[in-house]
């Protein structure tokens, strides 16, 4: 698969590298920044694609990447963000469990995203961010428990 037209690939996943970004740092600015640099990442990179799906999991693991990164940053800690995390959904009908979504910490967010956004398996969520498949499990049973006591509340 060497001829790759980039504006095909950028369209097809620009919104899921997006997702991510946003769960990962719930900020809607940051995220755009981590969409151009994973693909930036990708136009510069010299690794000869297999297919699709290997285009696919290049990205997911650059946007948890460039994201982790840009969370550990130095410049990222000493700043104060404008929560503006409402602002980072996309068109969807009921923003409530979007919302109590992006309200869980970090480790569910992402876990969480992966699974039921991306429709990722717990084994290739354990890749991409390199756990365990136990840990995986466990984050997701933990995040899907706090979801129910959050969502209960609103009713």
């Amino acid at each position: 698969m060497q001829n790759i037209d980039n504006e095909r690939i950028l369209k097809k996943y620009a919104d899921m590298v997006f997702r991510i970004a946003c769960a990962r740092l719930g900020n809607k600015f940051d995220a755009d920044d981590i969409l151009q640099e994973v693909f930036l990442r990708f136009i510069e990179c010299k690794t000869e694609f297999n297919d699709e799906e290997h285009i696919k999991a290049f990205l997911i693991r650059a946007a948890v990447n460039c994201s982790k990164s840009f969370a550990m940053s130095a410049w990222n800690r000493r700043t104060q963000g404008l929560d503006d995390v409402s602002d980072a959904k996309h068109d969807e009908p009921d923003n409530s469990v979007l919302d109590t979504v992006f309200a869980l910490p970090e480790n569910y967010r992402v876990v969480i995203h992966l699974f039921y956004y991306e429709g990722m398996s717990i084994k290739d969520i354990a890749r991409t961010i390199s756990v365990k498949e136990s840990t995986v499990g466990s984050l997701l049973h933990r995040a899907r428990k706090k979801l129910a006591v959050m969502l209960e509340g609103e009713i």
